[in-house]
């Protein structure tokens, strides 16, 4: 795939916007669900940070069940 290429994919009702990234990088804030991350959540959602293009978590399927739940409500606030 061409870097100038990217498809356009609805996830949960986001959607990547198409655009050259050899000119605006993609802005990704990984999230892993414990202190830091969610404090770097928050601070978006609060709009005292920018707002990525995206915030990923990667399920590994082995976390403890309260990290899914913190991503679960983490998830809630991002998108109210």
């Amino acid at each position: 795939m061409d870097i100038k290429t990217v498809v356009i994919e609805k996830h949960n009702g986001v959607q990547i916007q198409d655009r050259d990234y050899t000119i605006q990088l993609l802005e990704v804030l990984s999230c892993g669900a414990g202190v830091q991350s969610t404090v770097l959540v928050l601070k978006v959602i609060e709009g005292l940070l920018k707002k990525p293009d995206i915030i990923i978590h990667a399920n590994t399927g082995s976390d403890l069940p309260y990290t899914y739940e913190q991503v679960e409500r983490l998830f809630e606030l991002a998108t109210k």
